[in-house]
């Protein structure tokens, strides 16, 4: 497990984030300007694509949650961070500040928004936010 971990921290670091989850859906989620969030500094999540059995499906119609978790993720744990997507027109993003740096559980969750078609899901990554310089 110690080499697997510095292997792990290196792709979270130097990869876009992809989500994975059970069965046919997939997505993307990036955090501006440069894809590695910094502790402590306001920086915007958004979410790339979502795919559902290699269709992407059209973000407008999904209300969609990101939680992330420092440590374990459980039913019974309070998220680190949380936000709601909002939809600017051209993507669903919000502002988010991570607390501290390290390696972080996020959790992305979707769902139809009222006389929308999308299945619900949910997606997971690791990621890994960078301390203050």
């Amino acid at each position: 497990m110690k080499r697997l971990f510095p292997l792990l921290f290196f792709l979270a670091a130097t990869l876009a984030h992809p989500l994975s989850g059970n069965g046919p859906v997939s997505g993307e989620v990036k955090f501006e300007p440069d894809d590695q969030p910094v502790a402590g500094k306001t920086t915007v999540a958004y979410l790339t694509f979502v795919s559902v059995n290699g269709q992407n499906i059209n973000l407008k119609d999904c209300f969609c949650r990101l939680l992330a978790y420092q440590g374990q993720a459980s039913a019974q744990a309070q998220p680190d961070v949380q936000l709601t997507f909002v939809d600017n027109g051209k993507r669903l993003e919000n502002k988010i500040t991570f607390p501290k740096p390290g390696a972080y559980v996020v959790i992305v969750m979707g769902r139809a928004l009222p006389e929308k078609n999308l299945p619900p899901f949910i997606l997971t990554a690791i990621i890994v936010v960078n301390p203050q310089n």
